[in-house]
C-alpha cells in the first residue's frame, strides 16, 4: 500500500524528491505497525539472545531488496542499475543507526512497565532529524563548519 504510493509519487509533478519520499515511506510504515514495539522488552531480549540480532539482520536484508525494487520502479531504473540497491542500503543503515541511537537515548529500565516505553513520536522525530541530516549530507546544504558552530564546537 505505502510502497505503491511511494512509487507513484515519483511520477507526480509535485514530487518533493526521492529522499523525502523515502522518509515518508519509512515513517508511514512504522505508523502502520500495530503500536510501537515495547523497546525496553525488545532491547532486553536482544541483549539476552544475541542470535536474535543476527536473524533481525537477515530479515533486514530482504527488506533492503524489497526497498531497492520500489526505488527502481519509482526512478525508472533499468535492470542491473546499482543505484536502487545502494540507495536502499543507505536508508537501511540510516534506519538501523536511528534505532541504535534511540536505544542509547532511551535505555531499557529493568522492571519498566510498557506505559513508560518510549513513544512513536519520539522515534519518528529522531528518524526525521536523521533524514534531514542525510539530506544535508547529500545535497551539500549544510556547511560542516556551520554545523559545528551550531553544536557549540569551534
Amino acid at each position: 500500500m505505502f510502497g505503491e504510493k511511494f512509487v507513484a509519487g515519483g511520477q507526480s509533478p509535485n514530487d518533493p524528491g526521492l529522499l523525502v519520499g523515502l522518509r515518508e515511506l519509512v515513517v508511514q510504515s512504522f505508523w502502520a505497525m500495530d503500536g510501537l514495539p515495547d523497546w525496553s522488552v525488545l532491547q532486553a531480549v536482544v541483549r539476552r539472545e544475541p542470535a536474535l540480532l543476527q536473524r533481525l539482520t537477515e530479515s533486514m536484508e530482504q527488506r533492503v531488496t524489497d526497498l531497492a525494487a520500489l526505488i527502481a520502479r519509482r526512478q525508472g531504473c533499468v535492470d542491473g542499475d546499482p543505484f536502487p540497491r545502494l540507495a536502499a542500503a543507505v536508508i537501511s543503515h540510516l534506519l538501523g543507526h536511528t534505532v541504535q541511537e534511540f536505544f542509547a537515548i532511551r535505555p531499557a529500565v529493568e522492571g519498566e512497565d510498557s506505559g513508560a516505553s518510549p513513544s512513536f513520536e519520539e522515534f519518528a522525530a529522531l528518524l526525521t532529524r536523521n533524514f534531514e541530516l542525510a539530506t544535508a549530507l547529500f545535497t551539500g546544504a549544510c556547511d560542516p563548519a556551520d554545523h559545528h558552530r551550531r553544536e557549540g564546537r569551534p
